[in-house]
């Protein structure tokens, strides 16, 4: 009878102690540590570059989409207007600066068709309210659609254009009788879409880095100024022309008589 009782208390002993022997290494070494982190460290570097590189994708796919999605509010906008381009209310809004007043019509048409009126850091913008503007009954003035993600300024702006100004685009509608704008460059300014012959290759919204056709001293080689990967060095931007396509489209000088676009019809 003894035996039979110690029998099972030997067998738990036995058990016992390998459990014991088994338990003693509990975690890992520090060379095992050092090989995980290591592990761990090449994943970051390789992912890393690869997923800022999806992100500038990203950021540059919706870009060319918010844009198309203006280019079809111009057209939309003309087809309602008699086949005009927008062109905002001269004789209405004003900014009055040391005392003068400004027509914002008149002086900076190509900011007005849309967009925010926050104006944190240009004066005009607050001056012509958002909903009043021409395209506010197409495209929501304060719809990210006129934020480019991947904004990051001009010196004009000295931050954000969607910060200063009335969004990340202008509309090709400079006014002739600007002081230092050639008179030959009207842009799409008062005219109807019948009247525009190469609808393909002229530009109706742009982004900022197309002022640096307008005044390469100033505007040229400054990188806040191009917003998509490699813009500056191959002098590309996104352009969305009067067809409705949208493309990223290399920069030329002069601004007329080039093979990509044109500035007037």
């Amino acid at each position: 009878m003894m035996t039979a009782i110690m029998q099972p208390t030997e067998r738990g002993g036995n058990a016992m102690r390998r459990w014991s022997r088994s338990s003693k290494r509990v975690g890992f070494t520090l060379v095992e540590l050092l090989v995980v982190i290591g592990i761990i460290a090449l994943l970051v570097s390789i992912l890393l570059p690869a997923l800022r590189r999806a992100r500038l994708q990203a950021e540059f796919v919706q870009c060319q989409s918010n844009m198309r999605q203006l280019a079809i509010a111009t057209i939309m906008y003309g087809n309602d207007n008699h086949g005009y381009f927008p062109v905002p209310p001269m004789g209405k809004y004003f900014w009055t600066y040391n005392g003068n007043p400004y027509d914002v019509a008149l002086n900076w048409p190509h900011f007005f068709c849309g967009g925010e009126d926050i104006g944190t850091l240009w004066g005009p913008t607050p001056a012509y309210p958002a909903r009043e503007r021409v395209l506010a009954k197409y495209v929501d003035p304060y719809s990210m659609v006129w934020r480019c993600p991947g904004d990051t300024g001009s010196v004009f702006m000295d931050g954000q254009f969607w910060d200063g100004g009335t969004g990340s685009y202008l509309f090709n509608e400079l006014n002739p009788q600007a002081p230092g704008i050639p008179p030959t460059i009207v842009g799409l300014y008062g005219r109807k879409f019948s009247q525009c012959k190469q609808s393909t290759i002229t530009a109706m919204w742009v982004e900022p880095a197309f002022n640096e056709l307008l005044d390469p001293q100033i505007w040229f080689n400054t990188p806040t100024n191009w917003w998509h990967p490699n813009g500056q060095q191959l002098k590309k931007c996104n352009l969305a022309f009067v067809d409705g396509h949208v493309g990223y489209t290399t920069l030329q000088y002069p601004l007329n008589n080039t093979p990509d676009y044109r500035r007037a019809p």
